[in-house]
């Protein structure tokens, strides 16, 4: 049962990291298409 407990757990960390990284990335992309568009608006 605690062998259980725990897979459940390391499975659950691996699970909210992927999520967090997916997350982060998306962010990144995000700002880096807000900093290109500034730039475009401020050229015109």
């Amino acid at each position: 049962m605690d062998l259980l407990i725990g897979l459940l757990i390391f499975a659950g960390f691996f699970a909210v990291n992927g999520t967090l990284r997916k997350i982060n990335s998306n962010i990144s992309n995000q700002t880096e298409e807000i900093k290109k568009l500034r730039e475009e608006l401020f050229k015109k």
